[in-house]
């Protein structure tokens, strides 16, 4: 059975197959812009509110890397809370860093460092101690 078949119209056969089912993938999962691209010729996309908190949680994630490294390795070194709220006021004072002046921004990163402070340090941080780490900003 497999002998009868070529080479040749296997592949135009698997081809064909791909392209239907990207296009029905992108039917299904982008359906109101193509229906808007083809009607106006554009795509319109909403901008506000939920756009910047998804921007800041995305670039606050990006930071978070590297304050949960650090936190990690305070856990690891076994440092003591005032220890570990140095190093993120250090780790805070960076170039990278300076654009970190966003309430909604602060308040993400804020939770990740409850978080990672609680599961890598088996501390607990306080209000008191989150604004002491920001006292530089």
């Amino acid at each position: 059975m497999f002998s009868s078949i070529s080479w040749q119209s296997y592949i135009s056969t698997l081809t064909v197959l791909l392209v239907l089912y990207y296009c029905v993938v992108l039917y299904v999962y982008y359906r109101k812009d193509i229906a808007q691209l083809l009607t106006t010729g554009r795509v319109h996309y909403k901008s506000g509110k939920q756009n910047t908190v998804t921007d800041n949680t995305i670039a606050a994630d990006n930071y978070g890397d590297e304050v949960k490294a650090l936190i990690h390795q305070a856990g690891y070194s076994r440092l003591s809370k005032d220890e570990l709220i140095f190093s993120l006021q250090q780790l805070f004072s960076t170039d990278r860093f300076e654009s970190v002046q966003n309430p909604a921004f602060k308040e993400t990163l804020n939770k990740i460092i409850t978080y990672e402070c609680q599961t890598n340090c088996s501390m607990h941080l306080d209000e008191e101690d989150l604004q002491r780490i920001w006292v530089g900003k």
